[in-house]
Formats: C-alpha cells, structure tokens, sequence
C-alpha cells in the first residue's frame, strides 16, 4: 500500500505543484539550455549519467529575478584521453584528442551564435530545432556505417606510421 501510495504521489505531485501556482521557466530544452531562469533564492542540483562513465554534477541558483549563476563539473572531458587511448591506442593520442575535442568546441562556439541570428530572425527556435533534427537524422547512417574502433585503430595507425 506505500509503495502504491508513494507512486500515486509522485505521478500526482507535478500536477498539484502547477496547480498551487508553481512557474518555473523551462531552462532545458532537451539537452540544451535556455535563457529561463530561477527565481531570486531558488536553486537546483543536477546530476547526469553518460557512457563511458561520463558524469556531470552542477548546480545553480537565482540571484535576482533577471541573474543566476551555476558550477558544473564533468567527467566526461577529463576522460576523453583514456577512452581515446582506448579505442585508438597512444600513438597518436594527441591527434584523436585534438579531433575529440576540437568538434565540440567548434560547434560550442558556432552553435549559440547560429541558434541566436535563428531567434532574431524568426522570433523562436522552431527553425533552429527542425535543423538540428535533421541534421542528426543524415548523421546516423553516417554512424551506423562507420567502421569498429578497432579496424578504425588499425587505419589510423598504418597512416600515421
């Protein structure tokens, strides 16, 4: 009976929590922040869980009604170096790495800038959404078609040799 209860609860919980006038911004579209904020005196934990043991813990908190600041710490960046000398062994780990985090950051820098002049044009995101589904839906053939890491591993070390 708890455990129903407690259930009930939290499926119900959202749900009366709009209803007694609860307005919190979304902040997160999907996976990508948006320019919603936390109220003043209002804060949040995340924790997110990725493969490869990748984990990201941040938290952030609202300042004032139109500020809010947030620390963030990933394991994901810090392991790039042993899954890459992993998958592609350490002779040319400086290369694979400069290739594993030369693309995020590109597109962390190119990114905002393409989805802002998107918003000023159109006046929201849809268009800038759209694009970004499509985009991932003409990479995953890309992906499926890519060779193991270890055949992969194997070509890079014959070029580089």
């Amino acid at each position: 009976m708890k455990t129903k209860s407690l259930l009930l609860f939290l499926l119900l919980f959202p749900i009366l929590a709009q209803a007694q006038g609860v307005d919190v911004p979304p902040r997160h579209m999907i996976d990508y922040p948006t320019a919603g904020l936390l109220r003043r005196g209002g804060f949040d934990v995340e924790a997110r869980f990725y493969g490869e043991s990748g984990l990201l813990l941040g938290t952030n908190v609202g300042v004032s009604p139109r500020f809010m600041f947030g620390v963030s710490f990933g394991c994901l960046v810090p392991m790039r170096g042993t899954v890459g000398s992993i998958m592609f062994g350490t002779r040319a780990i400086g290369k694979v790495l400069g290739l594993l985090q030369g693309g995020p950051i590109a597109a962390g820098v190119i990114g905002p800038l393409v989805m802002g002049m998107i918003f000023d044009l159109n006046g929201n995101y849809s268009v800038a959404i759209w694009g970004l589904i499509v985009t991932s839906a003409l990479m995953m053939p890309v992906s499926l078609a890519m060779a193991s890491p270890a055949e992969l591993a194997k070509r890079i070390g014959q070029r580089i040799d």
